[in-house]
């Protein structure tokens, strides 16, 4: 068996837009991979682990530089 690979269009129906010319007299197995659209897409939201929540307190202000900080020793 060959593998190709073909792009092909559909028009406002669904049909096939240019379909290509195959074999003649052949078995053809065909397997359809429909591409998402974007606005489909879900966008993903990152947590953190439920493990981790409410484990952790913030103590001072986390905006301040790294210069300013005064760390215990």
């Amino acid at each position: 068996m060959i593998a190709e690979k073909i792009f092909v269009d559909t028009d406002e129906n669904g049909n096939i837009k240019k379909l290509p010319t195959l074999p003649p007299n052949k078995h053809i197995e065909l397997i359809i991979l429909i591409e998402e659209s974007k606005k489909d897409e879900k966008k993903v939201i990152r947590e953190p682990s439920q493990i981790l929540s409410g484990k952790m307190t913030i103590k001072d202000d986390i905006f301040t530089s790294e210069n300013e900080w005064t760390l215990e020793t």
